[in-house]
């Protein structure tokens, strides 16, 4: 999908950046536009940030990450010091920063999580959306809990009761 751009006030567009730019998320001081996208012909989710004004005709879109895991779902920091994203790199999916210039989409060190208090076991998260403060996050997650829980067997009729006496099933 190609990522546009849209002046609210004209209805005019422009096309950014295409032909795979995915989630576009525009730095707070609208210096560049994060997405996610394939890499080429393969299932490898990166991303990559370009100048909101578009690439140049010699300008390549600025690799974030570069790597077998799954990174999608981007979101500057309010001070655009940093590019927050979801990613499988831990081992299961949760979120991840990582240090980088607004202006130039250089990247400032490797990746670091922000593990969020919920663990996604191997189901696709949602989408992570950050308030423009800085101070809130909202994404989407199963709501699936396992428990744990100690029954007692009665050998007679082979069923379960708590530990209270109460029949179970």
């Amino acid at each position: 999908a190609k990522i546009w751009a849209v002046e609210v006030a004209t209805g005019k567009k422009r096309a950014i950046f295409g032909p795979d730019g995915i989630e576009p998320a525009v730095s707070p001081h609208g210096k560049r536009v994060a997405f996610w996208g394939l890499v080429g012909e393969t299932a490898q989710r990166d991303l990559w940030t370009v100048p909101l004004a578009g690439l140049k005709p010699d300008e390549k879109p600025v690799p974030v990450t570069n790597d077998p895991a799954v990174d999608f779902s981007p979101f500057w920091s309010a001070d655009g010091t940093y590019l927050y994203f979801g990613s499988d790199r831990g081992g299961s999916f949760n979120l991840w920063r990582v240090a980088i210039d607004e202006a130039s989409g250089a990247v400032r060190g490797p990746p670091e999580p922000i593990t969020v208090p919920v663990t996604w076991s191997g189901t696709f998260p949602g989408s992570f959306r950050g308030s423009r403060n800085g101070k809130r996050l909202a994404f989407a997650s199963p709501a699936e809990l396992m428990t744990i829980e100690k029954l007692a067997l009665d050998p007679k009729t082979l069923g379960f009761a708590d530990f209270k006496g109460n029949r179970q099933y």
